[in-house]
């Protein structure tokens, strides 16, 4: 599956009157296949925050003598910080990470497979408008 250029890409006649819904017609690349990958690798890299945070919480709770079957009885006591004897600043930003490894594993695809910006996903501008 070759991606195209940019001169290869055919003229596009636009089928909405909307500069929002057009601008994905005519920037970047669409192929049904692209959306699949970027779904999959959005998913992908948020199980792979999901393990690279587990894993220290799991090796954390053993050096403190709780045991794999005391977790696996109840799973959510791994990310309770005043069980685990962790900060909770530091809990809350391994729980926010593997938000932040799915979102730039997303926006990696939309720059690298699609070949758009970040932007013109989100506005036909440019830029972002505020009002």
């Amino acid at each position: 599956m070759d991606i195209p250029t940019e001169k290869e890409l055919p003229h596009k006649n636009l089928p909405f009157n909307n500069l929002f819904l057009n601008s994905g017609f005519v920037s970047g690349f669409n192929d049904w296949w692209m959306y699949v990958v970027t779904l999959l690798a959005t998913i992908c890299s948020y199980a792979l925050g999901q393990l690279l945070v587990a894993e220290p919480l799991v090796a954390h709770a053993q050096l403190r003598s709780i045991g794999l079957a005391q977790l696996e009885k109840d799973p959510s006591k791994l990310f309770d910080p005043e069980f685990m004897g962790v900060d909770k600043n530091l809990m809350l930003m391994a729980l926010l990470g593997f938000f932040v490894l799915a979102a730039s594993g997303f926006v990696l695809c939309i720059k690298r497979i699609h070949r758009k910006s970040l932007t013109s996903i989100f506005s036909g501008y440019e830029r972002f408008r505020f009002p």
